[in-house]
């Protein structure tokens, strides 16, 4: 169980916070200088809501490590109330009256947050399709949701606001991604009708020697597709990114390396690899 710092501070007690030791995450409630995670700002703030409040969409991804952009991480803080308690009006607070099912809201770690295929839901709106994908990646390969019970659960909610990037996210949900650029750029290359590349896949030279574990792999026409992220840029990233090039190339892969500008847009990326199949191609003729 999470140790849980915050103090509710009320009209008897709020002078006993000294501001040398405590300071005011919200209205009502205080924390130990020095406590200023997510975790202690959710404490805080739930301590001065209705009882039955639920912390969710991108706060609760986040509760649940889900991958979310930057610009969500910073937003406010995410909880529901009934559709009868109070309103939660607080400028770091975006409060929410949805109607929850019973199965839709856990505890975890002392904390009522919704669960990762309600949170899956509730983040439709706020992010765009790759973004979803990444989400119902890392939630297949935690096992915390099966496909079926997102395609299902999806499928029930015709209406609802930002449903139709869930569904078409999962339509490129893999258990097998392991990062959400990964999962990013499987979505991009796959919706160009790239469909053969497999997230993951360990490559082997032809004495069944491992060389590398490619992030995008097609077995058949041998091309692998590479994400270089800030990792790679350290000298014993570039060197084993160097051994590892070589090995793939004198076992006849060819590489294709990505980099963050190439998502952005995606077509750089999609021509990139279209590039690599039509090089492909023209050394079989």
């Amino acid at each position: 169980m999470t140790a849980h710092h915050a103090q509710r501070a009320t009209q008897r007690n709020r002078y006993s916070f000294s501001a040398s030791h405590w300071w005011t995450p919200t209205r009502g409630a205080r924390l130990p200088t020095g406590h200023d995670t997510l975790t202690d700002r959710v404490d805080a703030l739930l301590l001065v809501c209705p009882p039955k409040a639920a912390i969710v969409g991108p706060t609760a991804a986040l509760l649940w490590d889900l991958p979310l952009p930057q610009r969500l991480e910073e937003g406010p803080l995410h909880v529901n109330v009934a559709s009868r308690g109070f309103h939660v009006d607080r400028p770091d607070v975006a409060c929410h009256r949805k109607v929850l099912r019973p199965g839709d809201v856990q505890v975890l770690d002392g904390r009522r947050l919704t669960t990762p295929l309600r949170t899956l839901l509730d983040l439709g709106p706020h992010l765009e399709v790759a973004d979803l994908v990444a989400v119902a990646d890392v939630i297949l390969r935690r096992n915390l949701a099966t496909l079926p019970e997102l395609q299902a659960r999806a499928a029930g909610h015709r209406r609802r606001r930002g449903i139709v990037g869930v569904r078409e996210a999962l339509e490129y949900a893999h258990p097998g991604a392991e990062s959400p650029r990964e999962s990013a750029m499987r979505f991009h290359l796959w919706q160009a009708g790239l469909r053969n590349l497999e997230p993951n896949v360990d490559i082997h030279d032809r004495r069944g020697n491992f060389i590398a574990r490619g992030d995008l792999v097609d077995r058949d026409a041998r091309i692998v597709v590479e994400y270089d992220g800030l990792h790679h840029l350290t000298r014993d990233g570039q060197a084993s990114d160097a051994e590892r090039r070589l090995l793939l190339g004198l076992n006849d892969w060819l590489m294709v390396t990505a980099v963050p500008r190439d998502l952005h847009p995606p077509s750089r990326l999609v021509a990139k690899v279209f590039a690599a199949y039509d090089s492909r191609h023209a050394h079989q003729r």
